[in-house]
């Protein structure tokens, strides 16, 4: 993990985002000990091909199966914080989960559906939010990556 962060250390002209450079500093410190589990609000670490996520933002820890939709899209809002994205898109969620060649409106509303469940895992569902045809993590929801 120290590895990691010294490569988005060396990267860090690049970083314009505060919230980057405190997410990499908060995944030093737990590295090296000096931050609790606690204090990270999502967690997430791959193990055995599947995810599990935990931290005090979710009401209890999730072990999700290799290559779950769910997986797949806690995946992609976390990778998505990490590079201070722009979310990920309504249509590209409710693409991969509708039936083919399903209307424009009901693959929004697939998607609406899928993360009303993932809503449903945290303490604070408002935690992900909808803005501008994108879900993303709440700005200032503190995430991290743990490596077995």
């Amino acid at each position: 993990m120290l590895f990691a962060c010294a490569c988005c250390r060396r990267l860090g002209p690049l970083f314009t985002d505060e919230r980057s450079t405190r997410a990499i500093a908060l995944s030093e410190r737990y590295a090296d000990g000096l931050a609790s589990r606690g204090e990270l609000e999502v967690a997430w670490r791959d193990a055995d091909g599947g995810l599990s996520l935990g931290g005090k933002a979710l009401s209890r820890r999730v072990q999700l199966k290799p290559g779950s939709q769910e997986g797949v899209t806690w995946e992609r809002l976390i990778e998505d914080r990490f590079r201070v994205g722009e979310g990920v898109p309504v249509i590209e969620v409710g693409e991969r989960l509708a039936p083919e060649g399903a209307l424009r409106a009901e693959v929004t509303n697939v998607a609406a559906r899928h993360l009303h469940v993932l809503r449903g895992r945290l303490e604070d569902p408002g935690a992900i939010v909808t803005a501008q045809h994108a879900y993303r993590l709440r700005d200032g929801l503190r995430v991290g990556r743990a490596v077995r």
